[in-house]
């Protein structure tokens, strides 16, 4: 699931979130809706992918629509097809290293709560986890972080 974040965030500058779900037996579906509901509710644009190549594929993208378009957030479910979130965030953190894409933060989307399993997001470079399903509280805090000046 593909979110864009701009509202003023970037003077004159298309800038977005990128997050990523995969709809599954309806288990992602509520993820879906209430992550797109409450980034809605703060005016935040978003775009979606269904697995991590997507994901991928929509970060190169939308990068070369424009030298100023690039997303600010990239929100990855850990758990998708194709290429799972893991590696798709190992894969834009090195592009990002590499300067093919402007920085931008990844927080992992995860229904997994053990240690390991959080070490591991930070491992392949995510910058904050989310836990499934989505509390509106912790969207809100780890917004907060990458935009300070923005109210949600």
């Amino acid at each position: 699931f593909f979110f864009q974040a701009e509202d003023g965030i970037r003077d004159a500058q298309e800038s977005r979130g990128l997050g990523d779900v995969y709809k599954r037996q309806g288990i992602n579906a509520e993820y879906m809706g209430t992550l797109g509901k409450i980034l809605g509710f703060w005016k935040l644009k978003y775009d979606v992918a269904f697995n991590g190549q997507q994901a991928i594929d929509k970060v190169l993208e939308y990068q070369n629509k424009c030298s100023q378009c690039f997303y600010r957030v990239i929100f990855m479910d850990c758990n998708m097809p194709i290429l799972d979130g893991f590696e798709a965030m190992q894969i834009i953190k090195r592009y990002i290293d590499e300067e093919r894409i402007p920085h931008c933060k990844v927080l992992a989307c995860t229904a997994l709560s053990q240690k390991n399993d959080i070490k591991r997001c930070y491992s392949v470079g995510a910058d904050g986890v989310l836990h499934k399903p989505v509390d509106r509280k912790a969207l809100k805090q780890q917004l907060a972080k990458i935009f300070p000046f923005k109210r949600f």
